[in-house]
Parts: C-alpha cells; sequence; structure tokens
C-alpha cells in the first residue's frame, strides 16, 4: 500500500488521470505539428497565389484544414492556430 489514508484515492486518480491525459495531447500535437508543416511546406506556392489574390491567413488556415476533413473541435482549434503560426512565417 502506497498511501495509507484511503480518502486520497480519489485526488491521486485524477491527478494522475489529467497527467496522462497532457501527455496524450502532448505527444499527438507535436506529431500534428510537423506533419502539419510539412504540408504546408509542399504546398507554399499555392498559398503564395492565395496571398496574392487577396485571401486572408485565416481563411487559407481553414481551407487548408477543411481539405484534410479535419473535425472541429479542440484538436482543430490547436492544429488551425498552428496553421496560422506557420503561415506567418512564410514570405
Amino acid at each position: 500500500m502506497l498511501i495509507a489514508d484511503p480518502s486520497y484515492d480519489i485526488a491521486l486518480t485524477v491527478g494522475l488521470s489529467l497527467v496522462v491525459a497532457l501527455l496524450v495531447i502532448l505527444l499527438s500535437s507535436g506529431k500534428q505539428q510537423s506533419e502539419l508543416e510539412h504540408l504546408l511546406e509542399l504546398n507554399k506556392e499555392h498559398i503564395r497565389e492565395l496571398r496574392h489574390k487577396g485571401k486572408s491567413e485565416e481563411s487559407i488556415a481553414d481551407s487548408f484544414l477543411d481539405s484534410l476533413q479535419a473535425k472541429k473541435g479542440f484538436l482543430y482549434a490547436l492544429a488551425r492556430r498552428r496553421v496560422l503560426r506557420y503561415l506567418g512565417r512564410i514570405e
């Protein structure tokens, strides 16, 4: 028995589950980031053409994620922020 007082069992379980959930999100978002950057790098010329046509960064990011058939939600919002950040680095 690690903890003698069982009243801490629920708090310990919730704490450990939050740590595991955070690790899963961080690891999966890191993988998405490199894949997203690779895909954006491949489409750099098309992105420049869209900018030349007057498209905003937000509309380009949404169009890119829609073409990947990304489902809207928490991970979509994370991916959108990363796409927008990367678009800011493309000249």
